[in-house]
């Protein structure tokens, strides 16, 4: 993770890259209690798997919260509707690799029509509408995490955390 000055220098420097920023609330801290610290390190660290395997060049911003209320945890990503015909237009129009390009070109998971015949309704979350242009890319929240303390006090690694920040993060480009 980097600080936003840090940032801009490597954007400058031509380094493109996904930046996530989680928002720690105070229950969060207050939920881990004296695993606070440990518990933002293990999020950091599922966070930079994302970081590190995409190249987007956006910002995603996560709101981090924990409850003591017997959940495992809940993920609230921020959706917003786009046409089928705009959604492959814009993925299109983005792809940048060969795995981009099979995705939508002939046989790919993404064809030129629409599989709904207009009937469908398309959503992105917004980490998704950032990383193909279909929104600016911004500072505001794209959605949220909530892990439930005991549950993730009994797993010793971090896929739970990975599986809720996914939950978040865009899904219409290949990796790296």
């Amino acid at each position: 993770m980097y600080t936003n000055q840090e940032s801009c220098l490597r954007a400058w420097l031509g380094e493109v890259e996904v930046i996530i920023t989680p928002t720690f609330t105070s229950k969060f801290d207050i939920n881990f209690g004296a695993n606070a610290t440990a518990a933002r390190e293990a999020w950091a660290a599922a966070a930079k798997i994302f970081t590190d395997a995409f190249s987007d060049d956006i910002h995603i911003n996560i709101t981090v919260d924990a409850t003591k209320a017997g959940v495992f945890g809940e993920s609230f990503p921020n959706f917003l509707s786009i046409s089928y015909a705009g959604l492959f237009q814009r993925v299109s129009a983005d792809a940048s690799t060969q795995n981009d390009a099979i995705a939508s070109g002939p046989g790919g998971s993404l064809t030129p029509t629409d599989p709904t015949n207009g009937q469908g309704t398309w959503m992105l979350a917004k980490p998704q509408a950032k990383a193909i242009g279909l929104i600016i890319d911004d500072m505001s929240d794209d959605g949220g995490t909530t892990f439930g303390v005991e549950a993730l006090s009994r797993s010793p690694v971090q896929s739970p955390r990975e599986h809720l920040i996914f939950r978040v993060l865009p899904r219409t480009r290949s990796p790296k």
